[in-house]
């Protein structure tokens, strides 16, 4: 996976348990740039891996593996990458921030747009980007899917970046993750972490600079249609057989 605290870790640790694999003690996991993903299969170094596009199809477009599995099907509207700012930046400098926001919230509507694709593919396909054959950055944006299969899988909601309310921050999503953390032993549990948490993905700021009508989107099923409680993480947690208990990596 991508990084120890990202949800790449998170969801690939969910899907493992999921089948019964535990995720520390049945295989290893290791941290690899998204970059160095497909070259680390090439080379034999890993057996697999959970990354964003599109070195996923960048494997299959090279023979080297298939699509398992996706991220709209196992955890359909989760969350994927963040803008993160300071609070005291947020608080303090509202006017920057609400400009940030608004034209994050545009970028966002010009890259959802079909008909601005294939310029968007070619900026991304660029060396000081992606450096990654154009047609694989332009089938990903229109949700053809390359599995490995004969026909790709088409999914209008593979990617998207602006429909079904995509940027508005949700309580839930930081619980979410917060959740994880705990379940995997990253974190010990805590009503004032569990509070943290919440508090990270702010709405208000967003609705503030952006008009977005109605309350925050309902959190999706997973695909073992386990639903995730905002309002009892305890009692979520306590419905999965394979955790780690948390150990303190600092104690002597």
């Amino acid at each position: 996976m991508v990084f120890p605290f990202s949800n790449h870790n998170f969801d690939l640790r969910y899907w493992l348990g999921a089948a019964g694999v535990h995720p520390d003690r049945d295989v290893r996991l290791v941290a690899i740039p998204p970059p160095l993903m497909v070259d680390s299969l090439r080379a034999g170094l890993v057996d697999g891996f959970c990354v964003g596009e599109p070195w996923n199809s960048l494997a299959v477009a090279e023979g080297l593996g298939w699509v398992v599995a996706t991220q709209a099907q196992l955890f359909p509207g989760a969350a994927e990458k963040v803008l993160a700012v300071r609070t005291e930046f947020a608080e303090s400098s509202s006017q920057r921030m609400s400009r940030l926001l608004h034209a994050l919230d545009r970028a966002a509507a010009w890259a959802d747009d079909a008909a601005q694709h294939p310029t968007l593919a070619a900026y991304l396909s660029r060396p000081e980007y992606l450096d990654v054959p154009q047609p694989l950055i332009a089938a990903a944006l229109s949700g053809r899917v390359p599995l490995g299969a004969p026909s790709p899988r088409h999914d209008h909601d593979f990617m998207y970046f602006h429909r079904h309310a995509a940027n508005l921050p949700s309580t839930a999503d930081g619980l979410w993750s917060y959740a994880q953390m705990v379940r995997w032993g990253l974190l010990a549990p805590s009503p004032r972490q569990q509070r943290l948490a919440g508090a990270v993905f702010r709405s208000d700021l967003y609705r503030r600079s952006v008009a977005v009508a109605g309350p925050e989107p309902p959190p999706s099923l997973s695909f073992d249609r386990i639903a995730f409680s905002a309002n009892d993480v305890p009692a979520y947690l306590r419905r999965f057989s394979v955790s780690t208990p948390f150990t303190d990596l600092h104690a002597p």
